[in-house]
């Protein structure tokens, strides 16, 4: 197969866990839910970072915020100061009919492709809470698929390859990490210190980093300012990366998933979105009134949705924000406009980094 399995990568400084293998046979239900997300506060573009070391640096500390958007959270504050949106404006109900139903007219063209893997984040005890570190190795595996060469057409990473990451590399670094940060077994990471071990560790370098997006994934020209880079930075002989493999680690609601560009032909790229811990509600076919009900036989196996094009990119990360969202975060939306001040509360901030190799 193009490549067949990670074990072939020299990991620097790294000696793998050779007790992470074993048998997982029994799905943890009950694995927890992640609660780290970055947040970005730049200017109106929210592209405002450049890829040199000390912009690299100021970005990662800006991601480092830490939100609680779940259940257990405290009570959201309400803000008697700022704006409400506009009883003209789409409610998120309406917009979440839109997304999931342009995400389902693509998936029945087959424009993107829904697959699982066979494990998950957590199936391994010790990958919970590891979104944060799995979405960057993804990234570092593939720009590391030795068999790509330049000009070659590019498979993507095996589910056997995504599965070793998931559960033999993470929990082998996971508490590396933790430990030099003092945190106890198990604790969230911010992803600002998972991106800092990984350019300590020479898996990632300053270097690669490309830029930083993100904003509103609901407004339009946010989440187009992050898909349109992706898309122009190797495309076309003039390209600033022309050869080069790019990736990003997202960073949305408190979870983190990866975002890989396939080359299919000098014209022609895929993006593998991988979701190491996907919501039942963001992988379900048929009509959405469905989705009140949860699925109780429902696996969280690591899915991959495969974008055939930019576009399909963009309405799978649309509805992938639209099904994250609780009735709370959807009632909050429905209040209030985006404002920037005020990213630290709002449900709909997005961030992603960009890498290239």
């Amino acid at each position: 197969s193009l490549y067949s399995s990670p074990s072939d990568i020299s990991y620097p400084n790294i000696s793998p866990n050779n007790n992470a293998r074993q048998d997982y046979s029994m799905p943890l239900s009950h694995t927890p839910q992640q609660t780290m997300m970055g947040r970005q506060t730049s200017q109106d573009s929210f592209r405002s970072i450049n890829s040199d070391a000390e912009t690299l640096h100021r970005a990662l500390m800006l991601s480092g915020g830490v939100m609680q958007l779940n259940a257990a959270s405290a009570e959201r504050p309400m803000h008697p100061d700022r704006k409400r949106r506009s009883q003209s404006e789409l409610s998120i109900q309406i917009l979440r009919v839109c997304y999931h139903d342009d995400f389902e007219e693509l998936r029945n063209q087959g424009r993107l492709r829904v697959s699982q893997a066979n494990t998950h984040q957590g199936r391994n005890p010790g990958s919970t809470n590891g979104c944060s570190l799995i979405a960057p190795l993804l990234c570092y595996h593939h720009f590391h698929n030795d068999s790509w060469e330049k000009g070659d057409v590019d498979s993507g990473l095996t589910d056997g390859a995504i599965g070793e990451v998931i559960d033999t590399f993470t929990p082998s670094l996971l508490p590396e990490v933790r430990s030099n940060l003092g945190l106890y077994k198990d604790a969230l990471i911010i992803p600002s210190d998972v991106h800092s071990f990984l350019i300590e560790k020479e898996l990632l370098s300053s270097e690669q980093f490309v830029t930083v997006c993100g904003g509103d994934i609901l407004n339009e020209k946010h989440l187009m300012a992050f898909t349109d880079e992706l898309k122009s930075l190797n495309e076309g002989p003039n390209s600033q990366y022309h050869g080069r493999k790019i990736a990003a680690t997202f960073f949305f609601h408190e979870h983190i998933i990866s975002i890989l560009k396939l080359r299919r032909s000098s014209d022609e790229y895929w993006y593998d979105v991988i979701d190491s811990l996907p919501k039942e509600k963001t992988l379900r076919r048929g009509p959405l009134l469905d989705y009140e009900t949860e699925d109780p036989y429902f696996v969280p196996n690591t899915s991959r949705i495969r974008c055939m094009n930019n576009d399909a990119l963009k309405a799978t990360l649309k509805w992938y924000g639209c099904s994250r969202f609780t009735d709370e975060n959807m009632a909050y939306v429905d209040m209030y406009d985006w404002d920037e001040s005020y990213s630290d509360f709002d449900p709909r901030v997005f961030q992603a980094f960009i890498w290239a190799a």
